[in-house]
């Protein structure tokens, strides 16, 4: 059954609402304060024409009516979940609950202020997708359109006193937006004969899960985004190597920091933003100088940057470490536990890596490695959980009931590799069970970043993904597969489906930066980032070769693509960034205006860079299917196959010369067993600027056969 709609007419006085008259659907002369308009819908195009003006301007709405029990379930990708109906605490930043009936566990989603039910107004730049939906038990819908038309940026409003849901051409926000600023919006003033033509898709569903798999299909079929072709990925490597062992290499204690030193949070911090993350990726260098200093940085990390609780520090800066609220008054012992999750699966990566390189494995990385995992397992068995801030020399959960630490069941998958232990595969399940079970029940994630209180975020969305993925690969168990494609469907409402339009005059809108493939951090910070924090997206690629699905590579492709676009360089510098440099904001909104206002950023170095990194190791620059004869290119190049002749055709569209990794497997009937060496022993080929060339895939070796996991 087609959701009821209507037509509505709003007249401004500015942003000051003066009237509302509403028409019937498809077609209604909607007549106020002067004004005449037709308005008519045919298929997925809705248009309008002033036929009279009147006093003021106005916007057109296209309004549905919500049954009562779907409002629950309300979602605007990136920016409103389960209708942002949560407890609200008025918080400064950073945004951490602190007063005693939110802390400990059993406690329900409590977040900062966040727009949501009862009511909101919102413009379709503010999350990643312009799209609306709900869902009942049985039945749902998604409402697809585009950011802007001739008329204005586009919007929505929610009202659950009406039980609807409208979207509006343009967006109007009536009285204040961000930060109780006085709203600037303003109506359209439609000149005589003014036509509105837009798009407009209504997509009916089942019930959960199908809702939100439906929406991964939309995203790739309703917008469009741009194929980026900027910097290759061997071209970024470069940099950002370069940027860590000339300006970000701590000699005195031997690990590479987050930045040159010069402010307090950007020496050591634990995971999240990047610390012992770029070790994996610098790991794979082999030159006389970056080796040696990820092996110190190993000693580092299993050493002083290691609680005697097993935990990793938080923060630390000359030899001094601390707790995550250091400075603060208040949680002086408070650890977010996705850090320690964070290391301890980057940390067993990392020595898988080695291991497979044929370099020797210290006994010290062995025990700090085996001092995570353990440490971590002892949560989880004296809560059921892992929290969301824990004390960091006991354990005890002081904030609990998130999916903050959803990258665990991974850790604990490779710690079974690396540690030649199989037993922690059966935690890995039973972690991830848990999680599964909170997601389910929430009908989002949240807990990933230590500053949104308990906002839904896609960090820990994909750090979920990551886990079920390797849990599935390492199991061979179905379930593992289908709850790993529902999370993948529930990341995908966090990336970006279409290129925002700048201000020409903005940093991010001279640079020509395109948005498609951009992730939104979480709902209480209302802004895109370059990219997934901290991951390389690896797990939609691993996912795809399991199911089959062409949507993974798709999303893949626009993540990766995507994220080197936003790395400082020489002769484009982007924010006062040192080469290889990457600013996390991605403005598409007015939050931080006017400080901060859209297409701008901010000269600090941050997470994005080292999601980079990763992309440039672990995502294939070509990759072929040679079963289901399907291929993409991730990295920036163009290319042709000939499936009969077996040969591969490339080109560099770029002004940089890329060295091009090319994986070539057949996954039918099931795909050989990821390693550490997948991509990194996949052939390279040289490409200039402008080059062209052939390879035959019998000269691009298979991806290797190594034995599964136990």
């Amino acid at each position: 059954m087609e959701p009821i709609r209507q037509w509505v007419l709003r007249v401004y006085d500015g942003n000051h609402r003066l009237t509302e008259v509403a028409g019937e659907w498809p077609d209604a002369l909607l007549e106020a304060e002067g004004w005449q308009v037709r308005a008519s819908a045919e298929g997925d195009t809705v248009r309008a024409e002033a036929l009279r003006q009147g006093s003021g301007g106005i916007s057109l709405g296209v309004r549905f009516l919500v049954p009562p029990e779907s409002l629950d379930t309300l979602c605007f990708p990136g920016a409103v979940y389960s209708g942002n109906r949560f407890r609200m605490r008025p918080l400064e930043y950073p945004c951490i609950l602190r007063e005693p009936e939110d802390l400990g566990v059993g406690v329900p989603v409590t977040t900062a202020v966040l727009p949501g039910l009862p009511r909101f107004q919102l413009f379709a730049r503010d999350g990643a997708a312009p799209a609306l939906g709900w869902h009942g038990p049985d039945d749902g819908v998604w409402i697809a359109f585009d950011e802007r038309t001739d008329w204005g940026p586009n919007g929505m409003e929610a009202d659950e006193a009406g039980g609807t849901a409208t979207i509006w051409f343009p967006g109007v926000r009536e009285g204040t937006v961000y930060g109780g600023q006085a709203s600037p919006d303003r109506a359209f003033v439609a000149p005589l004969g003014s036509r509105l033509n837009a798009r407009l898709s209504v997509t009916r569903t089942a019930g959960q899960p199908d809702w939100e798999a439906c929406f991964l299909r939309i995203w790739e079929a309703f917008w469009t985004r741009s194929v980026v072709e900027d910097l290759p990925f061997s071209s970024a490597q470069r940099l950002l190597v370069a940027k860590h062992n000339e300006h970000y290499w701590n000699e005195a204690e031997g690990y590479f920091m987050l930045s040159d030193g010069s402010w307090e949070y950007g020496c050591w911090q634990s995971g999240w933003v990047g610390g012992g993350i770029q070790m994996f990726g610098l790991a794979h260098e082999e030159d006389p100088l970056t080796r040696p200093r990820v092996e110190r940085m190993l000693d580092f990390v299993c050493g002083p940057a290691q609680h005697p609780s097993g935990l990793f520090w938080s923060v630390g800066r000359n030899g001094v470490f601390d707790t995550d609220m250091v400075g603060m008054a208040w949680g002086h012992d408070w650890h977010l536990i996705r850090r320690t999750g964070d290391v301890a699966y980057f940390l067993a990566r990392t020595l898988r890596l080695k291991q497979a390189l044929g370099h020797p494995i210290a006994a010290t990385w062995i025990a700090g490695l085996r001092r995570a995992v353990e440490v971590l397992w002892a949560i989880f068995e004296r809560h059921g959980q892992f929290g969301m801030f824990v004390a960091q020399d006991t354990g005890v959960i002081r904030s609990g009931d998130t999916t903050s630490g959803a990258i665990i069941p991974a850790a604990y998958v490779e710690a079974s590799l690396a540690l030649g232990e199989p037993e922690w595969v059966g935690r890995a399940g039973r972690a991830a069970d848990a999680f599964v079970a909170l997601f389910e029940r929430q009908g989002f994630t949240n807990g990933g970043p230590g500053e949104a209180a308990q906002a839904p975020d896609s960090e820990s969305a994909f750090a979920l993904l990551e886990s079920l993925v390797l849990l599935g690969e390492a199991t061979g168990d179905p379930g593992r597969w289908s709850q790993a494609e529902r999370v993948a469907a529930h990341a995908a409402t966090w990336v970006m489906p279409y290129d925002y339009r700048f201000p020409a005059a903005s940093t991010l809108g001279r640079a020509g930066i395109r948005t498609g493939g951009s992730v939104w951090a979480n709902a209480q910070n209302k802004h895109s980032a370059p990219g997934i924090c901290t991951l390389s997206g690896q797990s939609l690629l691993r996912l795809y070769r399991h199911t089959g699905e062409p949507l993974y590579l798709d999303l893949l492709k626009s993540i990766a693509r995507g994220v080197t676009q936003y790395l400082s360089r020489p002769g484009r510098v982007l924010f006062d960034l040192l080469p290889g440099g990457s600013c996390e904001r991605v403005n598409t909104c007015d939050w931080e205006a006017p400080h901060t206002p859209i297409g701008e950023g901010f000269a600090v170095d941050c997470w994005s860079s080292i999601s980079a990194l990763l992309t440039a190791c672990e995502i294939p620059g070509v990759y072929v299917d040679t079963s289901r004869r399907r291929a993409v290119a991730f990295d920036h190049v163009r290319f042709d196959v000939d499936w009969d002749g077996g040969r591969l055709h490339m080109h560099n569209p770029t002004t940089f010369a890329a060295e091009v990794s090319i994986l070539v497997e057949r996954t039918l009937p099931i795909p050989a067993a990821w390693s550490p060496l997948t991509v990194a022993s996949a052939r390279r080929v040289q490409l200039a600027t402008g080059a062209s060339t052939t390879v035959s895939f019998s000269e691009a070796p298979e991806a290797p056969h190594p034995p599964q996991a136990p």
